[in-house]
């Protein structure tokens, strides 16, 4: 399981708790969900290289202004 998907258990756990508990404690769990699903999406941009940090291939040659 990937940090992406964990962090998306987590918040899903959250909001499957905020159907259950007293309406003063939804509005606290609804928030850390939030904040899971952001660091889900925060691993996901860091887990997947974006096409300037793959290697290059046989032949191809860098971008400019790239080392």
């Amino acid at each position: 399981m990937t940090r992406r998907e964990k962090f998306r258990h987590y918040a899903e756990a959250c909001l499957r708790l905020a159907e259950i508990v007293a309406p003063e404690e939804k509005a606290l769990l609804v928030s850390m969900a939030q904040g899971w699903y952001d660091m889900a999406e925060q691993a996901e941009r860091v887990e997947q290289p974006s096409a300037s940090q793959l290697p290059l291939q046989v032949g191809e040659e860098a971008p400019r202004g790239t080392p």
